[in-house]
């Protein structure tokens, strides 16, 4: 029988083991965790602003109690869904762009919430249709259909003439 050789390992394999086991988090790995983290954080935090600014604007522009508060205004009939709402929409915001919001403010009256309902009704009018008010609620003018911006400014202009 042969006796067997029985070796220690050396003190560089008994490190190179150890460390493949358990390794040990280096100062350069949690920068790069912090530093992530704080980018995550970043873009988090500035999403939450936008939309939070987003939705605000939103029901902002959707608050019909508004209108009669010494303002002229423009209120759109609107339904979401449909494509030539959308243009007026976009539209109307490009002609608006050129007036203050105290000089003429923007409405929307949603016609699929049960205030937006009420106030086509009320005004019978339908969807795709912009009403304008003076400072004292009093409609004025009423436009169907979608219309392009540079006339959208020439009838908001001589709207603003007309009652200011």
């Amino acid at each position: 029988m042969a006796k067997s050789k029985r070796t220690r390992p050396n003190q560089k394999t008994k490190r190179r083991s150890a460390s493949r086991a358990t390794p040990q988090p280096e100062r350069r790995d949690f920068l790069k965790l912090a530093r992530n983290g704080a980018i995550g954080l970043g873009l988090a935090s500035f999403t939450g602003f936008f939309a939070v600014r987003t939705v605000q604007a939103s029901l902002h522009e959707r608050d019909l109690s508004r209108l009669g508060d010494g303002k002229l205004t423009v209120v759109q009939v609107h339904d979401p869904s449909c494509a030539m709402c959308n243009a007026l929409q976009k539209a109307t915001r490009a002609a608006l762009d050129c007036f203050g919001e105290c000089e003429i403010q923007y409405l929307i009256a949603d016609i699929n919430t049960a205030e937006g309902q009420a106030f086509a009704t009320d005004h019978g009018v339908t969807h795709v249709t912009l009403v304008l008010f003076d400072q004292k609620a009093q409609r004025r003018s009423v436009f169907n259909g979608v219309r392009k911006t540079a006339e959208l400014k020439d009838i908001f202009s001589a709207h603003r003439d007309l009652y200011t």
